[in-house]
């Protein structure tokens, strides 16, 4: 089995975007899904903030900042889980949704 290049993380809230962020950290490229483009957006600039959080302490070139930001993909389009080698569930756990 060869190693996974785009990992999928269902779920863009706290712990969503966090894994979001760790992956592509790590130099994947990485699909984040909600439920709603609201999610996603929230989802999507939690990362951003991070990283420059990241970038204001040094531990992150601002060049290293926008290479991961260019491998997230937030989206609320499940067929993009088609790509997608691996794929991580942090959603909330209400069965309705």
């Amino acid at each position: 089995m060869s190693s996974p290049q785009t990992i999928a993380v269902i779920g863009a809230g706290t712990m969503g975007a966090g894994i979001a962020q760790a992956c592509v950290l790590a130099g994947f490229l990485c699909v984040m899904i909600d439920v709603d483009e609201e999610r996603v957006a929230r989802g999507n600039a939690a990362v951003a903030s991070a990283l420059q959080r990241l970038v204001t302490k040094g531990k992150l070139s601002d060049g290293e900042r926008q290479i991961a930001l260019a491998r997230l993909h937030g989206t609320t389009d499940y067929s993009a889980l088609r790509v997608c080698d691996l794929i991580v569930e942090a959603a909330i756990e209400k069965e309705a949704l």
